[in-house]
């Protein structure tokens, strides 16, 4: 095997370790996003102090 492969399998293991090493948060269920008058979602994102952003649109304002 190559020097090279070794150390891209070396740099793999350590980021595989900080990866495992980070914090886990527990998650829980907080409330439905539902649509109105058959609006499609299109993106939604929730923020860092738990607040949701949710994009709509009509059927035909997807451009399918």
């Amino acid at each position: 095997m190559s020097e090279w492969r070794e150390q891209q399998r070396r740099r793999d293991r350590v980021r595989g370790d900080e990866v495992l090493s980070l914090p886990v948060l527990r998650v829980r269920h907080h409330g439905v996003i539902g649509d109105r008058d058959g609006d499609v979602l299109v993106c939604a994102s929730v923020g860092p102090a738990g607040e949701v952003v949710a994009v709509w649109t009509t059927p035909d304002g997807l451009g399918l």
